[in-house]
């Protein structure tokens, strides 16, 4: 049983995927041909991921290097009409995915209440949608 304070965490990871992975780079480092004025680049890099302070929890011990790819990012928080008609066309095209799944005030505030798992078949839509290689699998499958 997961408790109150790991289902926070993990849902304010599924917004966090929905903004970091809406549209990743391809795995060859090539930009995806999107609008500049809809998404952004960010580069590659590295960063020091853990508790330095050792105030949090025991999953983020020890403090390790990592390397980041680039990847492109919405320039704002996907909507709620953007989350929509990604998830009707994931649902046609062989996802797991529940059109239902986010909440928003209307089509164009951002879409929220959204669970990791969701989070993450939804970028792996958009990105296939998109022409783009999706990034998250599970057992070297696409997880969908």
């Amino acid at each position: 049983m997961m408790g109150e304070s790991a289902k926070k965490r993990l849902r304010r990871a599924g917004i966090m995927a929905l903004v970091l992975a809406s549209a990743v780079v391809g795995t060859h480092g090539a930009a995806p041909s999107l609008s500049l004025a809809e998404m952004v680049l960010i580069p590659a890099g590295g960063f020091q991921m853990g508790d330095s302070l050792n105030e949090g929890y025991f999953d983020e011990l020890p403090v390790h290097s990592v390397r980041v790819s680039a990847l492109a990012m919405d320039a704002f928080e996907v909507t709620k009409g953007l989350w929509d008609d990604v998830a009707m066309w994931a649902a046609a095209h062989g996802y797991d995915i529940d059109p239902t799944s986010a909440q928003g005030k209307g089509p164009t505030h951002p879409a929220v209440d959204v669970s990791w798992y969701e989070a993450v078949k939804w970028a792996n839509a958009r990105s296939e949608r998109e022409g783009l290689k999706p990034c998250y699998t599970v057992g070297w499958r696409v997880y969908r």
